[in-house]
Order: C-alpha cells, then structure tokens, then sequence
C-alpha cells in the first residue's frame, strides 16, 4: 500500500468545490457531473484520467456506465495541475502534455477543457478550433452555461495554504 499515489488535500478539495458548484447550477435532469479520477477510454489505445467532468445525460446514458472506463466523451473536462513525469527531463510539460492532451481530448469529442494551474496560479480554457485563453484565477471563470467560480475567493475563504 506504499505506493499508492492519491490527490493532494488542495487537490481533493478543489475538485470537490467545482463539482459542488456545477451541480447547484445545472439541471441534474440533463447532466451528470463526477469528480475523482474517472477513466476515459474512447478507443482501444487512449486512456485518460480526468479531475471534473460534465456529461450530457443523453450521451452518457446508464447503459454506459459499467464497471470499465467510460467511452464517451464528457462535454466538459476540469483538470487541476499537472501531476506527470516526462520521459525527458528539458520536456517542455505544457507542450508536451497540456496541449497534446487538450487536443486528443477534443479529438474524442471533449467540447471544452479548463485547467487550473496552483503552482503559477492560471487558468486555461480551451475551446476546439479557438484561441485558448489563459487567465489569473482570481477572475470569475465561466464553467459551464452561466456557472461562474473564482478558485481565488474560495482559497482565500478556505484558508488553503498553497506552499
């Protein structure tokens, strides 16, 4: 049990916070919102892992939800820091992670991904086919049609330490 590898305390309660704030402002009729480590799996030789998701209930239907990873997309992707070793130690990990995750993503169907960083304390939202656009995340941020959260304000109400 050693090498279990789990999510920080900041981790855990961050992905918490957005999944709380997604389900007091979607219709539960519609969307199915989880938060954890959900297994993606599209095809036979992609894999991911993903921090907050949001699925349209008439995709992600309950036939599709078994005991293996999900293999439809999410409309929606919250991930949360970068938790990745590179092969090579020059890798630049924004090319060589984020954005080549970000584009297999919306390969598979994925419509949008945000991405909070709480090391440089940016955020990243990106939208298949637009210009990414990377923000402090002290700014309201729109999650979803209309749900808005600030990482910042909650941080700071929390008392979050981000050594």
């Amino acid at each position: 049990m050693d090498n279990l590898i789990g999510d920080s305390g900041l981790l855990f309660f961050l992905k918490c916070f957005l999944a709380d704030v997604l389900k007091a402002g979607l219709d539960e009729k519609c969307y199915r919102i989880g938060a954890g480590k959900l297994g993606f799996q599209p095809n036979a030789k992609d894999k991911f892992e993903l921090s907050v998701v949001v699925f349209d209930k008439a995709i992600l239907t309950p036939d599709k939800i078994t005991p293996r990873y999900v293999t439809v997309p999410p409309k929606v992707v919250i991930e949360i820091d970068v938790n990745v070793e590179l092969p090579e130690r020059n890798s630049d990990l924004f090319q060589e992670y984020v954005m080549r995750k970000l584009d297999s993503l919306f390969n598979h169907g994925v419509e949008k991904v945000i991405w909070f960083f709480t090391k440089s304390k940016k955020v990243c939202i990106a939208l298949p086919g637009q210009a990414w656009q990377i923000d402090d995340w002290n700014q309201d941020i729109t999650l979803f049609e209309g749900v808005k959260v600030n990482i910042a304000d909650y941080i700071a109400q929390e008392g979050f330490k981000l050594d």
